[in-house]
């Protein structure tokens, strides 16, 4: 496991920490009810942020209680993922 992989490992109970306080904001609470920590790995896993950087990232903050950074860092994750189009692979034409 290098260093960036330790990062986005965080302790569930610290996670359950911050989502309680967060729980005192509709707008984090929000933002922030698709995190998830896997009972068994303990392994960080979100809905729409993908990018192991920006996993480590929130963790950081939310370990420092940053309220304001992890909402930004989740919001601009968010309209990223909006923002994907897939590609259109329909090159065959339709008799």
């Amino acid at each position: 496991m290098d260093r960036t992989e330790a990062l986005a490992r965080l302790e569930p109970n610290l996670v359950d920490q911050f989502l309680q306080a967060a729980s005192k904001s509709d707008v984090l609470r929000h933002t922030l009810e698709s995190l998830v920590v896997d009972p068994v790995t303990a392994d960080p896993v979100t809905d729409y942020i993908t990018d192991l950087d920006e996993r480590c990232q929130l963790f950081r903050e939310l370990q420092q209680m940053n309220f304001l950074r992890v909402a930004a860092i989740c919001g601009a994750a968010e309209a990223a993922d909006e923002d994907y189009e897939e590609p259109d692979d329909s090159d065959e034409e339709v008799p």
